[in-house]
């Protein structure tokens, strides 16, 4: 049957993965294997057993991540009122001096 079929394909032509030969023109040497001296290596070692260490010591506290996450927030946001609050002077000195703010004068005490 497939002598009487002839879809004008070239003979011996076999598939390549790359038919327009713009990728890389090293030929692949498959999986390579690690090599232990090297240190990028030994820092991908260490960083996956540190990895491995805090997933397990972490999983108690997975439940209340949510909460802490909000109350870090909190306190991020009234730990810059209490700086703001107590550091007032050097806050308008700042934007007198640098910003070029109008100097407010003070109203006289009633």
């Amino acid at each position: 049957m497939s002598s009487r079929i002839n879809i004008a394909r070239p003979q011996g032509v076999s598939y390549s993965p790359d038919p327009h030969g713009i990728g890389n023109s090293r030929p692949s040497s498959g999986y390579r294997a690690a090599d232990p001296e090297n240190p990028v290596e030994k820092l991908r070692y260490y960083a996956k057993q540190i990895e491995d260490y805090v997933e397990i010591y972490s999983q108690p506290l997975r439940p209340y991540l949510p909460a802490i996450g909000r109350f870090l927030i909190i306190v991020t946001f009234l730990e810059d009122s209490l700086r703001i609050i107590t550091q007032w002077g050097d806050q308008l000195w700042y934007l007198q001096k640098y910003a070029f703010f109008p100097v407010v004068p003070k109203s006289p005490a009633q």
